[in-house]
């Protein structure tokens, strides 16, 4: 499930100040990926997480598909974010490409 609602409920001024700042941040976020196989992709990002045990293993989402993904990004959209890295979790090239054509 994604924590997006979670964190959009906290505005970015908000969490600027409780960190001490002033001004508005500059909000990065990574999204994972997989639009060819989706459950090899997830199996990925869950082993490599794993250390993290296995909350935080589960933690790490991952968009499956082209609906998702264009989901995923339109949702950071709506939280503001300014810049969204898409990581894909398959060794496979071609997601690269894949994820263009899904979100552009």
């Amino acid at each position: 499930m994604s924590r997006a609602p979670e964190i959009a409920s906290m505005p970015a001024t908000y969490l600027a100040s409780a960190a001490g700042r002033e001004g508005t941040p500059y909000l990065v976020a990574l999204a994972y990926f997989a639009l060819g196989d989706a459950d090899r992709g997830r199996a990925n990002v869950y082993d490599y997480y794993r250390p993290a045990g296995p909350d935080g293993a589960r933690a790490a989402e991952t968009s499956g598909g082209g609906d998702a993904v264009r989901a995923t990004v339109k949702a950071c959209e709506g939280l503001g974010v300014d810049e969204l890295i898409l990581i894909p979790t398959v060794d496979d090239l071609d997601e690269v490409a894949r994820s263009a054509d899904a979100v552009l």
